[in-house]
């Protein structure tokens, strides 16, 4: 056991198995504490031919995209998994990003089913978490978990699953989706350029699978697409653009609600990249604040070029590459990369306020001058932070190196910081060790 009480398991960009296919099944290898997750990778793998239970404790998702994998090894028989979770939450404002990936999550027999203690329920947005898919093609929904004469359902699955809520629109092209704040809309073939409802449109999440390469256009440049839940996901196997030109368009979050709304756009079309043209802003109805979160397969990148974005909850980068175009504007007071890059092009604007951080294995290359608060680089797991800056003013003049990882070290790979005439501080944290600081 890994755990006992109510002890925590840390996961930083780092991948941890379980794996009860050996000499001994033991379903609390993880006992009634937490795991937190950072970016890293869960494998459970469970007992042939027996019909398995496991317990993991409270699941927090802190920061970065993490995965979840249960393999169910199969032979003759019975082979299966019921997993229990005591809560499971994605830390208010994070940004943080999980897929699952088992095989048939939460149907009946021969399968992988996660359930929450006591009957809990997560906080779902209209039948979704926004937050999380199941391997990559579908938002996470959950249904109530039944054990009846012998036969188990439900639990964590993926939305339109049988015994799931379903997509509320489904079609071949956008065109032909009708919008409601409450709606999960899904298009089976994104593909040539598709063109939203005029007027502006809403749902709850969009979810594009792209046959060959497409571009989903607004028909006027001041048509907005809200996303309720800020849910908006891409797989498939082409490249796509949001918007047919710069400026076309607009993309939001939140519905009617004046809180603050993260924007999950998912790019998990592998090796692709999605660019977006269209402006994401605060919420035009209610004023609410947008975080724009990235994140979905390593291999691939997100462009933005409108150079009017104007959300400002900050943009968090999980796992893939934001490139910010030459007539790009990047938002907010933050930005951080989680094991993700940024590539700024020439030409394109950071802002002057911006604190930027780099947690585990993440690459920031700026191009030309620039003018941050401060830079962050945070070496907590799975490799280094680097930074490549051009020439950058640090307005706030500080710059902070951290790490709780001893092997790695942080690196300014290349250009100049001027700290101006004021002067500046370069903050060098002790290397932490299970939470302790330890000199070296």
């Amino acid at each position: 056991m890994l755990s006992s009480n109510s002890g925590t398991v840390e996961l930083n960009y780092a991948t941890l198995t379980l794996d009860n296919n050996g000499l001994k099944d033991l379903p609390n290898r993880v006992a009634s504490g937490s795991l937190l997750l950072r970016g890293g990778t869960l494998n459970y793998v469970s007992n042939l031919q027996t019909a398995a239970v496991g317990s993991l404790g409270a699941m927090t998702l802190v920061e970065g995209l993490s995965n979840f994998n249960i393999t169910v090894p199969m032979s003759l028989g019975v082979n299966s998994v019921d997993l229990t979770l005591g809560t499971l939450r994605a830390l208010a404002g994070s940004g943080a990003m999980l897929n699952f990936n088992a095989p048939a999550l939460g149907q009946a027999g021969n399968a992988a089913r996660v359930f929450l203690n006591g009957g809990a329920v997560p906080a779902l947005v209209n039948g979704i978490l926004p937050w999380g898919v199941v391997g990559g093609t579908d938002f996470a929904s959950f249904t109530a978990y039944s054990s009846l004469n012998g036969v188990n359902t439900g639990g964590l699955g993926a939305l339109n699953q049988a015994g799931f809520a379903g997509y509320d629109a489904w079609a071949t092209s956008v065109a032909d989706l009708v919008g409601a704040a409450t709606a999960n809309a899904k298009v089976t073939a994104f593909s040539g350029s598709q063109t939203l409802v005029s007027g502006g449109t809403i749902f709850n999440s969009l979810n594009l699978v792209s046959t060959t390469t497409g571009t989903l256009a607004f028909a006027a440049d001041n048509d907005v697409l809200n996303l309720v839940s800020g849910g908006l996901l891409r797989s498939g196997l082409a490249a796509g653009s949001i918007g047919y030109g710069t400026n076309n368009g607009s993309l939001t979050a939140g519905g009617t609600s004046s809180a603050p709304t993260s924007l999950y756009v998912w790019n998990n079309a592998a090796g692709t990249t999605l660019t977006i043209n269209s402006r994401i802003v605060n919420n035009p109805v209610t004023g609410g604040s947008v975080q724009l979160v990235i994140g979905g397969t390593s291999a691939n990148s997100v462009v933005l070029t409108s150079g009017s974005n104007n959300y400002t909850g900050g943009t968090v980068v999980n796992g893939v590459t934001l490139q910010l175009g030459s007539s790009g504007f990047l938002p907010g007071n933050s930005l951080i990369l989680n094991r993700g890059t940024l590539s700024q092009i020439a030409g394109g604007s950071l802002g002057i306020s911006k604190v930027v951080t780099l947690n585990g294995a993440s690459v920031l290359t700026l191009s030309g001058s620039n003018t941050l608060a401060a830079l962050v680089l945070n070496s907590n797991g799975g490799g280094a932070p680097s930074a490549a800056v051009g020439t950058l003013s640090l307005s706030g003049g500080s710059l902070y190196a951290m790490s709780s990882n001893i092997a790695q070290t942080s690196a300014l790979a290349s250009g100049v910081i001027d700290f101006g005439t004021t002067g500046g501080t370069v903050y060098v944290s002790p290397v932490m060790v299970d939470r302790k600081s330890t000199r070296l």
